[in-house]
């Protein structure tokens, strides 16, 4: 009895992570379309807005006002 619930039970947990009811055609098609939906989210463009914030703020803050030629004021 205990160990027909211990195999029930990994059954039921491992068929989330790794069915092998389905083919590997199945699981291939349905990760394809996972990753397609993914890419399709606006977290991409999130992402790439916040590492052009990020880079264009460490240029703006980083720079010591050097390299700027302003004018001197004649004695």
């Amino acid at each position: 009895m205990y160990g027909a619930g211990l195999g029930a039970m990994l059954d039921a947990m491992e068929a989330s992570h790794n069915p092998w009811r389905i083919t590997r055609r199945q699981a291939s098609t349905e990760r394809v379309k996972r990753r397609r939906q993914q890419a399709l989210t606006a977290a991409p463009a999130l992402w790439t807005l916040v590492v052009m914030m990020a880079l264009t703020l460490s240029v703006l803050l980083g720079s010591d006002g050097s390299s700027i030629d302003l004018p001197r004021s004649v004695y």
